[in-house]
């Protein structure tokens, strides 16, 4: 009996955010895992534990949270289930029973621009570009890669930007909107975003916030701040795109403000950053405006 109550103590606990330890809570520790959950959390005023709901919902509805960081999310269905088996269970959510991973893309072998999507079954789904379908052979020999190039990706030093960079220009010539991707863009990305390589940055950048919305269209923070660092670039950048950095900035305060709410010092940012623009976009146009009419005069 002492070891169900301590392993349900430390299966429903949450990690503190300002001290070492975890932290049951009445209700909110409850709640049960999905990977497309039906609310969030975040840390309110006085350690106070927010919930909120990320969707519409209806009476009756399940709460649902994830016990997953969102980066883990945004991998493939085994990898989650693996994952999850920390806490001794085997997900069942409905993004779990799709027979489809659309989080591991192949480019396809035969047009080169289609995308072949993995199966629960191990099988791959015809291109969807020229509706062709690999060869038992074949799918064999890229389901036998893809292993080597996880195993290869989770042993990857960040801190090694050219091994990373040979890692990734070989993997896009066998894969297309695949998590490993992702995880490699976010390295590249981190790397450029350190030694301030705009055209870099901005790409992989932008591979990540494609990827996320392909794969994982709910709001996430890292959906969210990804917006708002590709507005900060473009902002730095790029002053004659501010209608797009005015768009990022939009989309990073609105996602943020269903995760955390409008008063939230994370939500501060983007909105805060979204006025100066603004400000300085008006600014702008006024003084083109005096200055046309000066010289009218």
């Amino acid at each position: 009996k002492l070891q169900r109550l301590v392993s349900a103590w430390r299966y429903n606990s949450f990690g503190h955010h300002k001290e070492d330890g975890l932290v049951l809570y009445n209700r909110i520790s409850m709640c049960s895992h999905s990977c497309d959950p039906t609310c969030c959390w975040s840390y309110g005023e006085d350690d106070a534990f927010v919930l909120r709901s990320r969707i519409s919902l209806k009476k009756g509805d399940e709460l649902t949270i994830s016990y997953l960081q969102d980066e883990d999310l945004l991998k493939s269905t085994a990898v989650r289930q693996q994952k999850l088996q920390n806490w001794r269970f085997t997900c069942a959510c409905p993004r779990c029973k799709l027979y489809v991973d659309e989080g591991r893309g192949f480019r396809c072998r035969k047009c080169r621009v289609g995308v072949l999507y993995a199966t629960t079954g191990s099988t791959l789904e015809p291109c969807r570009v020229c509706n062709s379908v690999p060869s038992p052979d074949e799918t064999q020999m890229l389901i036998h890669l893809e292993e080597e190039y996880v195993t290869r990706v989770e042993s990857l030093d960040k801190t090694d930007v050219p091994d990373v960079e040979r890692v990734y220009i070989a993997a896009l010539d066998i894969f297309e909107r695949h998590w490993i991707l992702y995880v490699m863009d976010t390295m590249l990305w981190e790397a450029a975003k350190e030694k301030n390589i705009v055209d870099s940055m901005m790409e992989h950048q932008r591979r990540r916030i494609d990827f996320h919305e392909h794969y994982y269209c709910r709001p996430t923070f890292i959906l969210a701040w990804c917006r708002e660092e590709f507005g900060d670039c473009l902002n730095a950048n790029m002053p004659n795109r501010k209608w797009q950095c005015t768009q990022e900035y939009q989309r990073a305060y609105q996602m943020l403000a269903i995760l955390c709410g409008t008063n939230h010092q994370y939500t501060a940012g983007p909105y805060n950053k979204l006025w100066q623009v603004n400000g300085a976009a008006e600014a702008a146009k006024e003084a083109a405006k005096k200055e046309g009419e000066g010289g009218s005069t």
